[in-house]
């Protein structure tokens, strides 16, 4: 088989089809990470009660009140006011700020 192999190498005659090519990109830079617009880094700036505006996600532009605040997740369970009634969520802490 060898034989094959080096006999086909030395051939002029033959041709090799074009393949398309791709050429590889580097991926997309991320998006800065979102602004911490609620408090200190340990989301101790919230406690329960606290009127908040949701800055980012689904929620946005929609008020709330903190029921909760889980400091080692840094997130906040609040009720969001939608159409009248309450509706809960957890948010991260960057995504919402104080009213």
């Amino acid at each position: 088989m060898e034989d094959l192999d080096s006999a086909a190498l030395e051939r002029d005659d033959l041709e090799v089809e074009s393949l398309p090519t791709q050429v590889l990109l580097p991926p997309p830079p991320l998006p800065p990470a979102p602004p911490t617009t609620g408090g200190d880094d340990d989301g101790e700036a919230f406690v329960p009660g606290d009127r908040v505006m949701v800055a980012d996600g689904p929620f946005e532009g929609f008020e709330g009140k903190v029921v909760e605040v889980d400091r080692d997740r840094r997130t906040l369970r609040v009720i969001v006011k939608i159409f009248g009634g309450g509706s809960p969520a957890e948010l991260h802490v960057s995504h919402v700020r104080r009213i």
